[in-house]
């Protein structure tokens, strides 16, 4: 396994020679050299094992990976091409070369870049017009065994397709058929057969279910729906693997094993379109990638290659030796019980890290009510909120943090399941900010400044304010600026307690923040209300977002949102940076002197040691 010592040498001999060594590999710090050139004369051998992480086990993690020195923000620390791609279980006839979806009408086509379908040559699997796609290594292996069958016709292009459910499987035996080492791996990677069926019997019992619990969240109902899935799909799997394509040589057994396989390690591929939106989405199964931890508050960030579908782990902050690598598989801006609830049903287990073990979610409050007593009705903010008293008991009561008053699951639910139910009448007004700020302001007598339900909001506003038809941001009043900037400022503040580090989501918001600040200061500064030394210092600081902006959101794949807006950020970095040394070359004209250089963000180490700073 790629990233373990072989353990053949000692730690203080040289890798080459076997002659005492004085230094070690800055890469992985698991080999020792005598002299740089006869580290440099291994290095053939040694790349491929130079890694930052090994691969551990334990019998209550089974395998991860641990850092094996320590790590800067921001290194890639794994790049990994995948074992296997497919498109995801549910969707109608794609391109299996490019995963394009078709459509013969012209209008949508032309909306929705859907292209004509035509039959493959060799196994009449529909495939877009390119040769290209044909001759594809990931349509290879449905084609082959669909070629033996006698070939696959598809008519219906507009409906989902249950046939393309089984593409994962004939994917994973063209593994079995032409590359038994990597299928042998696939194998290796972890199931939850047995999980998936004492989840599904438990799930058939509807009064192991809580139903006051279930309304804390927005997942809790859809248990029992999930699992019954889950047994269709895979007996319409099996019926079309060993029936229609005539697959005998795997059992049923084996085709629920490769099904959960999939599903327990699989990662989904967002592909953005030319105009950046997500309109399709593969599963990419990975080997190494596959023995991260979860954890709520990760150290590690994914993004992908889209040249070759490699999956890209970055630390997201500096990660100290022997620490554990994490990812979430969640959404970490939700509340424990939906984190929770989503890990049981699709991963099966249940995460007792530090933000699920604290009520309060790591200080951050996303789950928490404010309380109604009487006590406390005159508080606000942090000082008067309802948390659980155990979050892992459904059916404990929650109890306030100052008067210590206790309140029911039932009165908790009922208040959640009542905004909820606001939220999502609301959906269908998304863009609307007036009536998206009503609904904070409503909502926010209930809800904990920082309840999930009011950060979904204000993500959308922070990203809304500054970029509608009718209010861009060079129009916008400076009252709306500052509510901008407001929003941003306690999102941020949100993300250091739950989600540190380099991310997507704080690169976003953080690029929404130096759009609003570099003009409110511009704004200020020529009305005569900022003297310029202050203008110069938030447009240095705006300088430094920028640069943050740009790294983060440019790991991200061409054409998405977050790539045009590091392009973005890039563009109005070097506008910033004229203005700058122009603002500065006319007040030394004028005798004034500024201690402020622009030329700081590139010759400085604030890059770095900003970002380090504000972690």
């Amino acid at each position: 396994m790629g990233g373990q010592d072989n353990g053949k040498k000692s730690e203080d001999q040289c890798a080459l020679c076997n002659a005492t060594a004085n230094s070690r590999c800055g890469g992985c710090n698991k080999v020792s050299y005598c002299t740089k050139e006869h580290q440099k004369k291994h290095w053939k051998i040694h790349k491929g094992e130079c890694c930052a992480w090994k691969v551990c086990e334990s019998p209550l993690l089974g395998r991860y990976l641990s850092a094996v020195r320590d790590i800067k923000a921001g290194e890639v620390i794994l790049r990994e091409r995948p074992l296997l791609l497919t498109p995801p279980k549910v969707t109608p006839p794609i391109c299996l070369g490019c995963y394009r979806e078709f459509n013969t009408d012209p209008e949508e086509q032309v909306e929705r870049e859907y292209v004509e379908p035509r039959p493959c040559p060799k196994c009449g699997w529909p495939m877009c017009q390119q040769d290209e796609c044909i001759e594809s290594p990931e349509h290879a292996a449905e084609c082959r065994i669909a070629e033996k069958r006698g070939g696959a016709v598809i008519r219906d292009f507009n409906v989902d397709h249950p046939v393309y459910r089984s593409i994962g499987v004939l994917r994973v035996l063209g593994l079995k058929d032409r590359y038994p080492e990597k299928y042998q791996k696939f194998l290796n990677l972890q199931s939850h057969v047995e999980k998936q069926r004492v989840e599904a019997a438990r799930a058939a019992d509807s009064s192991s279910l809580h139903s006051s619990a279930a309304a804390l969240g927005r997942f809790g109902g859809e248990y029992p729906e999930h699992q019954s899935e889950v047994e269709r799909d895979t007996n319409v799997t099996a019926k079309v693997v060993r029936g229609f394509f005539q697959r005998k040589d795997v059992d049923e057994e084996t085709i629920l094993n490769l099904i959960s396989i999939m599903e327990t390690n699989g990662h989904e591929i967002p592909i953005p379109n030319t105009r950046g939106h997500i309109n399709k989405r593969l599963i990419g199964v990975y080997n190494n990638t596959s023995f991260l931890e979860h954890n709520c508050k990760p150290n590690c960030v994914k993004t992908f290659d889209m040249a070759d579908k490699a999956l890209v782990i970055r630390s997201a902050v500096p990660i100290k030796k022997g620490t554990n690598l994490s990812i979430s598989y969640v959404d970490p801006l939700w509340g424990t019980n939906d984190r929770c609830n989503f890990l049981q049903m699709t991963k099966y287990f249940t995460c007792k890290c530090t933000r699920c073990c604290d009520p309060t979610e790591l200080g951050a409050h996303v789950s928490s009510l404010r309380c109604q007593s009487l006590k406390c009705c005159e508080k606000t903010g942090f000082d008067s909120l309802v948390i659980p008293e155990d979050p892992f008991d459904a059916e404990r009561e929650w109890v306030c943090i100052t008067c210590k008053e206790t309140h029911t699951v039932g009165f908790v639910s009922s208040i959640v399941s009542k905004i909820g139910k606001d939220m999502e009448e609301l959906h269908e007004k998304f863009g609307d900010i007036p009536a998206m700020e009503e609904f904070v302001k409503k909502s926010s007598k209930f809800l904990s400044p920082n309840h999930f339900y009011l950060l979904e909001m204000k993500v959308e506003l922070a990203q809304l304010y500054g970029r509608t038809p009718d209010e861009p941001l060079m129009s916008l009043a400076p009252r709306k600026l500052l509510r901008k900037i407001q929003l941003c400022e306690e999102l941020l503040i949100v993300f250091s307690k739950i989600y540190p580090g380099y991310n997507r989501l704080r690169g976003l918001i953080i690029y929404e923040l130096q759009a609003a600040a570099c003009m409110l200061s511009k704004l200020k500064f020529a009305a005569g209300e900022m003297p310029l030394e202050k203008h110069l210092e938030e447009l240095m600081q705006c300088g430094k977002w920028m640069t943050e902006v740009i790294k983060v959101l440019g790991w991200e794949p061409e054409n998405s949102i977050e790539k045009q807006r590091a392009d973005g950020a890039a563009q109005d970095l070097q506008i910033l940076k004229n203005m700058v040394l122009s603002i500065q070359g006319d007040s030394n004209d004028g005798s004034q002197s500024s201690s402020t250089n622009m030329d700081d963000l590139d010759n400085s180490p604030d890059r770095e040691s900003f970002i380090e700073e504000v972690f």
